[in-house]
């Protein structure tokens, strides 16, 4: 429906210049002008002006090409060189987009033929993907079943994306056990689908609280021993190899004192 508005838009205003230069040749034709030496005139004239307006035409063929590309449409929500916004009007030589800043962005039809534009409307389904921090305190099995419980969350609502939903213990990171939660959450809108992450969200720290697992926090710990080694037999052991080595690999016969 706005892919058909933006095009009747664009021919209605290529209609009316159209009939503006008609009904001037007609005024023109009735005042007793010639009008084919004036049509003659405009021909070579519109000849000079096109070679002058390159840019004028690039922008206004642009249009027309967005538009029946039907790359972006009046309503969308797009992102243009890093520029994002809603597209208010597809015009002969631009395209405006409010931003949410309520500021107005101008791009021209040529820029936009060439531009990497990321339509945001024609999303299937928004992607969720975060990180949970665990404590290095936590046992092996104790993570295991954190897990367990998180994927159970993840799999059970009924707006997750089931087939590409996983739950992984990701890495061991500089201050916390990171796992990883990513899917897909089936919703067009997105506001329905922040609504739908924070229930998600929610959810999983709970059951971080039911299961007895703490979210590490960024911290140091310092670790003040005055043992130099933690197992001592290991370290006697180690010693003695240490000195056998030294003794097999200490100098050839000494030679005899000089004498006096």
């Amino acid at each position: 429906m706005y892919a058909e508005r933006s095009i009747v838009s664009l021919v209605r205003r290529f209609v009316e210049v159209s009939i503006f230069i008609l009904v001037g040749l007609i005024l023109l034709h009735s005042l007793g002008f010639d009008v084919t030496t004036a049509v003659a005139g405009v021909g070579i004239g519109g000849l000079a002006l096109g070679l002058g307006a390159q840019k004028t035409f690039e922008n206004m063929f642009g249009g027309v090409s967005v538009l029946f590309d039907k790359v972006i449409q009046i309503g969308d929500t797009c992102k243009v060189n890093n520029q994002t916004g809603v597209v208010e009007d597809i015009g002969l030589r631009s395209t405006r987009m409010r931003t949410a800043e309520r500021t107005l962005l101008s791009f021209p039809n040529g820029i936009m033929t060439s531009a990497t534009v990321e339509n945001f409307h024609s999303r299937d389904k928004y992607l969720c993907q975060q990180t949970v921090r665990l404590r290095y305190d936590l046992a092996p099995d104790h993570v295991r079943y954190v897990l367990e419980k998180i994927r159970g969350v993840v799999n059970q609502n009924a707006k997750v994306e089931e087939t590409s939903a996983r739950v992984r213990f990701l890495r061991f990171a500089e201050y916390a056990l990171e796992i990883e939660v990513f899917c897909y959450i089936l919703d067009r809108d997105y506001n329905t689908y922040l609504a739908t992450q924070e229930a998600l969200l929610l959810e999983i720290m709970d059951t971080l609280e039911k299961s007895g697992a703490v979210v590490a926090l960024p911290s140091q710990t310092t670790l003040a021993t005055r043992d130099s080694w933690i197992e001592p037999e290991k370290t006697k052991a180690v010693q003695a190899a240490i000195d056998k080595a030294r003794e097999s690999d200490g100098p050839g016969p000494k030679s005899a004192p000089p004498s006096p």
